[in-house]
């Protein structure tokens, strides 16, 4: 088990990246389902969206957070989006879950040919999932792709739920000067005049 731990600490390198070590304490595979519950949660500041990463790679999010365990929605699971970049090449894309071992990539409108064996990682895109996590390699399926994930839920036993240190900066409020007429140059309109009595 310790050598697991040192798997997990080197799982998250990053040092803009914080992360929290739960144990896997329950599995639940549905027909619509696909999930694993961890012994940590809300007092361990566990909030629903977080990737949870083994030592191989991602599993999957946070999917509900209790007080003390969360359930984790797998890659796998049918309800599964997230968004990933194909390298080399920087190919954006959605990997999509199907409830098969292997899910499913649709790329986002690039002219660069995949191929098996390419490197899947997470993009970032959103800002809740942390880019350059692990997630796994490409393999043909016809004419498309599928992803054989690194990480293998099903024997999974020490995870971590990894997050933001800094919450991703929002766009300032806009202010009056942002507006267009003020941009172009233009004099804002004077407020509409009330109505009165006129003359007799």
């Amino acid at each position: 088990r310790l050598k697991r731990y040192q798997l997990l600490l080197n799982a998250v390198p990053d040092p803009a990246l914080t992360a929290r070590t739960a144990r896997v304490i329950g599995r639940s595979s549905r027909p619509f389902l696909d999930t694993m519950i961890i012994d940590a949660g809300k007092s361990q500041d566990v909030k629903p969206g977080q990737a949870v990463v083994d030592a191989r790679g991602m599993i999957g999010r946070i999917f509900l957070s209790g007080q003390r365990t969360s359930w984790v929605i797998l890659l796998t699971d049918l309800n599964s989006r997230i968004p990933v970049t194909v390298q080399p090449g920087n190919i954006q894309a959605i990997m999509a879950g199907d409830n098969t071992p292997t899910p499913t990539l649709d790329t986002l409108a690039s002219t660069t040919p995949l191929k098996p064996g390419d490197q899947v990682v997470t993009s970032g895109d959103g800002g809740l999932i942390p880019p350059g996590l692990p997630v796994g390699v490409l393999v043909a399926d016809g004419e498309s792709f599928r992803v054989a994930l690194l990480a293998d839920a099903n024997v999974s036993e020490d995870v971590r739920i990894v997050d933001f240190k800094l919450p991703p900066e929002q766009p300032p409020a806009p202010s009056p000067s942002d507006l267009p007429a003020s941009v172009a140059g233009l004099k804002p309109l004077p407020p509409p005049r009330s109505g009165g009595g006129g003359s007799a």
